[in-house]
Formats: structure tokens, sequence, C-alpha cells
């Protein structure tokens, strides 16, 4: 337990046996290159993959919808009067912000952006961003969960009054050993064999925040019902968990790079209106990703948000973990590596049977440590969300690259 160093049954015909012993006698990364093929795939049905910048890796990329945009009021006048069949899609959550639907076959949201700072340089406009979540994707076996041997128990320990941490993710299982009715979660069911890389990313979170602060509450939601969470979903998500009252920290272990010079518009609105709504009595907190770079993530790169880097323990003690994003934006820095809990099964198609528990690695699961550790200096301390932040971080070592050090 702590940090660490859908079942899909195969059968019928003969070709089906014969397909699950090649199954069987792939490589880990013969399965991850298949998935993430299969990704790929699914993820060109409905968005563009653009180049960001020349960087190596993942980071030089950001995905976006390739039917529609973010923009404000005047933003989409100027789209509506370049081209035809424009829809709007408003929010209640979001004022002053409109998703704009554009037609089969339209021009690209990207270019018809860039068109329209052109046309009128008031104007915001953006494209409709995809969020993935972030855990580390450099190397196998830190690219997938692999399976651990079933973990301790989780004392029950309650915190009268404390707040709750809110995980805005990829859901969470319903049933576990762990949950012990300290958690709210909306579920996330056991993937198909048609599993997404991510499948048990918000699970595993939320045994994060349990292992962390046993006493705090967790409230977990999925970000979308889509296999792709778009910007102006998720952003209409993390306003609608950040208005429980009962959350007092939130933690989005999601996110993406934009265009050089671009925003993510819907999440900075939804960032500042909940600032707005909510003030101290609660916190953002952030992963901020996996490529080794100092490019910022949205949502964590955004004022007032806690962004959290990853690091190892080296030779010469605490240091930055090498996948870990760093730079002036990162406030934050936790251990990244650790075993939690997961599904119960086998899990189709990574090629292992999980026991409800994993091990995982990435700037995601740095996370969670940092939003349960300030939710119970909330607690213990009878102290507002953002002034527990504040103590937590200022209690920490400084380490280069990702802020303060956070046990």
């Amino acid at each position: 337990m702590g940090p660490g160093g859908d079942g899909q049954d195969v059968g019928g015909d003969a070709q089906d046996a014969e397909d699950a012993r090649g199954e069987d006698r792939a490589t880990p990364d013969e399965r991850f290159a298949a998935l993430a093929a299969d990704r790929l795939r699914a993820l060109a049905e409905v968005a563009v993959l653009a180049r960001r910048c020349a960087c190596p890796g993942a980071a030089g990329w950001f995905a976006y919808r390739r039917d529609s945009l973010v923009a404000d009021e005047r933003g989409v006048k100027a789209v509506s009067a370049l081209v035809g069949g424009v829809e709007v899609e408003r929010s209640e959550r979001l004022p002053g912000m409109v998703r704009a639907r554009l037609a089969e076959g339209g021009p690209d949201p990207l270019v018809l952006s860039a068109l329209v700072a052109q046309s009128d340089p008031g104007a915001l406009v953006a494209p409709d961003h995809l969020l993935v979540p972030l855990y580390h994707m450099l190397t196998f076996p830190y690219s997938l969960p692999t399976p651990v041997g079933a973990l301790g128990e989780i004392a029950v320990t309650k915190t009268a009054g404390g707040p709750s941490v809110g995980v805005l993710d990829t859901g969470c299982i319903v049933r576990h050993p762990w949950w012990q009715g300290q958690v709210d979660a909306a579920d996330e069911a056991p993937p198909s064999g048609a599993a997404d890389i991510a499948s048990g990313h918000g699970t595993f979170i939320t045994g994060v925040v349990r292992q962390v602060a046993p006493g705090v509450r967790v409230v977990a939601r999925r970000a979308s019902a889509e296999l792709f969470a778009s910007e102006w979903d998720a952003a209409a998500a993390l306003l609608e968990l950040g208005a429980d009252e009962r959350v007092g920290v939130l933690n989005v272990s999601l996110g993406t790079y934009v265009a050089d010079g671009s925003s993510a518009l819907a999440l900075r609105a939804a960032v500042e209106e909940l600032r707005r709504q909510r003030g101290d009595s609660l916190v953002i907190v952030a992963a901020a990703g996996n490529q080794a770079t100092d490019a910022p993530v949205y949502p964590a790169c955004l004022p007032g948000v806690v962004a959290v880097g990853a690091v190892v323990r080296g030779r010469r003690g605490t240091v930055r973990a090498p996948y870990s994003n760093h730079g002036p934006w990162v406030d934050a820095c936790a251990a990244g590596s650790w075993d939690s809990a997961y599904f119960d099964g086998p899990i189709a198609p990574l090629g292992a049977t999980f026991n409800g528990y994993a091990h995982w690695v990435g700037t995601s699961f740095a996370a969670p440590v940092v939003a349960a550790r300030i939710a119970g200096e909330a607690a213990a301390g009878s102290l507002s969300a953002r002034q527990a932040a504040g103590a937590v971080l200022g209690a920490g070592a400084a380490v280069p690259g990702v802020g303060r050090y956070v046990a």
C-alpha cells in the first residue's frame, strides 16, 4: 500500500481461442502499441491531432474536436460571419462563453480560430481541446497499470466537518474494500475489450486520496461520458463538482496542451467562475503532465490552480521525476509512483488479471497526494481550503522545477 517502487471472456469458436493464445504470447510492448493504435483510430473519428511545436514526444502535440469551437459572444459572431451553419450551445454555468458547433465538412477549427484572430483581434475563439488522463506514457511498464497483490486495509478515521476531495476524472467504481462509506462515486464500470488506456484512472486516484487522508471523504465524478473528454464538457463538469459545497479541494488529473499563443478558454472561464463563486473555500489541484517539458498544461497552469509535478528519491534526496513536467508554473510536487485501488478481474486488453489493486506512475497520482493533504490540513486546523493550501505548500522544501515537496 502507498507509494510503490472490463473483463472480457474470450471463447466461442476455435478462432477465438487461437486469438486468445496469440494475445497471451504478445509482449507488453506489443500490447501497448496495439492499444495506442486503437486509441489513435478512435481519436481520429472525432478530433484533429495537431502539432504544437517541434518538441520531442507527446509534448509537441495536442488534440481538439473537429466539429466545434469555444468562443465568447463576440467570437461566435466573427465565426458566423466567416462560415455558415454554425449552431451555438450555451451553458448557464459558463456565462459569456459558448460552444460553436460547425457544419460537417467545415473548416479546421484551429485554422478558423486563426482567421478570426486576424479579422477581429478582440474576439476570443479557440479549439475545443480534448483532455487526457496524465499518467506516465514514456516507457513501459510505467505507461500502463500493472497488477499487485492485495493491499492492506485502510483504518476507518472519520474527520467531522472537514472538506471532501472532489475527483474529476474517469469516474470511480462504486464498491471497493477501501471505500468504507467514505466515497460518493459515479460508477466507472469495468471496461470492455475496447477499453481505453486510462481505464481505472479515477478509481486509482480515489485510492490514493484514501491512503493519504483516510478521514477525508471523496466525491468522484466523470469529466465526460465520452471516451475523450472535450474541454467544454470537462469545464461544465468542473463547475458542477466545484459547486458542491461538500467539496473543498478539487483534484483534476486531466489536461491538455494548446497551440502556441492560444488558450483553453472554457477551462479558464470555469476556473475563474469557481473562484468567483467559492472564493477561498475551494482549491483546485491539477496534475502537471508527464512529458518532461516546461510547456504549460491546462488547467494546471491557470492562475489560482495548484499545479503538481512528481518526484522520486535519488542519491541526493528528493528530485524531480524524469518524466515530470516542470517550470515556474508548477507549484508543488509529490510521489507519483503508487500502489492503489483498481478494477477486480481480467482487464482486457492489458493481458493481465487484477484483484482490485494495481501499480501505476504519473503526475496524475502525485496530484491527489497534495489534494488529500490540503483537505486534511483544512479539517485539522479549521482553515479555509486556500489557507490550508498555503500551510501545506509552505511547509515543504523547494524541489528545483516542481515547486514545494508534499510528503
